[in-house]
């Protein structure tokens, strides 16, 4: 009788075999759990997508999904490792009676990113006022100092923040060490004062994304491209600039602030508004320009639409593979594209470009 071991009883699939199943199963994170659960094989090529990126919120419970996430990595340190990027939501319902500080909840977040020593991406996105100081009863601010200055994040995202002095954001923007990709949007400003720089150290920014207040997207435009800011925006190759549907001026100028300090063919991603009055070429080289993204509420009819269209028929894009259209619409508004609209569409098209149109209708 001749004498069997475990992988005999069990044959396996070839590894490369195994990861090609998981790889089809990236959006179907509950089977992937349970792959790595049952067979060692799928375990570590599954564990890879399914702590890539983290999603926690914040709740009122002292045990919630961050703290346990917390206990897991200190009981298997090698799980930090995998983990690229971190969401954290303060949303949710808001206590009519302030909870008392929790501690816990205030030092979980710091307490977390040691662990996690190839973190790049932070996410952070407030949606309801005052959720985080009831319930974590610190500054919003203050909480991200400590995760703002450790050394190998290069992707930050802040959203919904808000600051009783400009200077104070000024201030915890000082405190990023190492990003090349920021974003911000929704920040709220009660007061405005002078702002002045902590330190001198500089920025090489990659990717910038702004949607932010007429008032402070002025200002801050105006402090980023400054001597006091710490940011270098030369080498940008992903731009996004945005506001409120009504500050088309003010939109309008700081994108061509920015665009103009950009050194030449940088730029390879850019999003706008419906806010151009004239072609883009006639202030910014875009030789390099492959992805364009134009975010409106009323694209028909778009005169910015049109001068991209020129630009690209002219061959002033030549490198433009790709062309989205994001249109938000009331059900009470009356603005449907006309002939002449689908006409510019298509010519956009004819250049070889991929044309795509997402029509978000709002309740």
């Amino acid at each position: 009788m001749s004498r069997t071991t475990p992988s005999d009883e069990f044959p396996q699939l070839p590894q490369e075999l195994v990861n090609t199943i998981i790889d089809h199963l990236l959006d179907d994170i509950p089977s992937l759990r349970s792959c790595s659960l049952v067979c060692r094989t799928w375990r570590e090529h599954a564990q890879e997508s399914i702590f890539h990126k983290q999603r926690f919120y914040v709740s009122g419970g002292p045990q919630g999904d961050l703290h346990k996430f917390r206990i897991l990595l200190r009981m298997s340190p090698h799980l930090g490792a995998l983990v690229k990027a971190i969401e954290l939501y303060a949303i949710g319902w808001v206590p009519s009676t302030p909870l008392p500080p929790n501690p816990q909840l205030e030092t979980a977040t710091p307490e977390v990113l040691p662990l996690l020593p190839k973190l790049q991406t932070f996410s952070l996105k407030v949606t309801q006022d005052k959720v985080w100081d009831q319930i974590v009863g610190a500054p919003v601010a203050e909480a991200c100092k400590s995760i703002l200055r450790t050394t190998f994040l290069t992707d930050i995202h802040l959203s919904g923040m808000r600051f009783d002095l400009y200077s104070d954001f000024i201030c915890l923007l000082s405190d990023i060490v190492a990003v090349r990709e920021l974003n911000i949007s929704a920040i709220i400003i009660k007061k405005y004062d002078v702002a002045k720089r902590v330190d001198r150290r500089h920025l090489r920014l990659t990717s910038l994304h702004m949607n932010l207040a007429p008032a402070l997207l002025k200002v801050f435009t105006q402090w980023f491209l400054s001597d006091e800011s710490r940011f270098d925006i030369s080498e940008i190759g992903k731009l996004t600039v945005l506001s409120t549907p009504k500050s088309t001026l003010t939109c309008r100028e700081a994108l061509e602030n920015i665009l103009k300090r950009i050194e030449a063919g940088a730029i390879t991603s850019l999003g706008l508004q419906n806010i151009l009055s004239g072609p883009l070429s006639a202030f910014a080289s875009l030789r390099n320009l492959q992805t364009i993204t134009l975010l409106t509420k009323s694209l028909f009819p778009s005169k910015s639409i049109a001068w991209l269209a020129q630009d690209i028929m002219e061959g002033n894009f030549h490198a433009v593979r790709e062309f989205y259209v994001h249109l938000e619409i009331s059900p009470f508004q009356d603005n449907v594209p006309t002939n002449n609209d689908c006409h510019v569409v298509d010519s956009i098209a004819s250049t070889c470009c991929d044309v795509k149109v997402c029509v978000v209708l709002l309740c």
